[in-house]
């Protein structure tokens, strides 16, 4: 079958891109690609069906469907994110995913997840591998949400929106985000937060735009989110 353009995204992806070629290659021939329009929920918290999904394209917004009704938006998936591991071990969808832009997704229904799967036993540990880098990103949130450091915290809770906590991008990453809810996100008050990125902007780390922000340099923003 033909792939979109925007398959490319996905198999480049840290997790799909370390395991082998021909589950890679697979997961994507076997993925039904849909088009999201903006302001759709296509992934309900306490679900407890269907597979994994892809986002190829956009930015969808992730909020907590495990903790209080009024927790605030804590996160965003950008292309090249994985997600929906949960009902593959039996488990519900901990979030309500919803398309924050005009979003492409490649999403692997359970029939056929688990027909590769059974095909490929060996498949697991790729799989496997998913719930470890989503258990890793969601604990270092929680360990970044302890910083004491107004700054420090603010910075940390940007770069893991960036999906650059831990990596450095190829090229400058926006995010349709506003100030009030990065300081939501970092459980800090609207004006200390937003004196805190306006410093980063004049530091040149970051560029502020309307109702967005673009991280211009991970390192340095990482630097500083460790404590150097």
């Amino acid at each position: 079958m033909t792939l979109p353009a925007e398959a490319e995204t996905l198999r480049r992806s840290p997790w799909l891109a370390a395991q082998p070629a021909d589950f890679a290659q697979a997961l994507l021939d076997a993925a039904q690609w849909r088009e999201i329009d903006i302001g759709t929920t296509f992934n309900i918290g306490g679900d407890a069906a269907g597979g994994i999904w892809g986002l190829a394209r956009g930015q969808v917004d992730v909020a907590s469907a495990v903790s209080a009704p009024d927790t605030p938006l804590g996160d965003i998936y950008l292309p090249g994110q994985w997600a929906g591991i949960g009902p593959i071990f039996g488990q519900t969808r901990a979030g309500d995913c919803v398309a924050r832009l005009p979003s492409l997704i490649a999403q692997l229904p359970q029939v056929r997840l688990l027909a590769l799967l059974e095909a490929h036993p060996a498949w697991w540990q790729c799989i496997g591998a998913l719930a470890v880098a989503l258990t890793f990103r969601y604990g270092g949130a929680a360990g970044d949400l302890l910083i004491r450091d107004p700054r420090r915290r603010v910075v940390a809770v940007l770069l893991r929106l960036g999906n650059c906590r831990w990596n450095d991008p190829e090229a400058p990453v926006s995010i349709v985000f506003t100030q009030d809810q990065i300081a939501a996100a970092a459980n800090l008050s609207r004006h200390p937060a937003g004196a805190i990125l306006r410093d980063l902007e004049a530091c040149g780390l970051l560029a502020i735009g309307y109702r967005s922000l673009t991280i211009r340099d991970a390192a340095a923003l990482r630097a500083i989110a460790d404590g150097g």
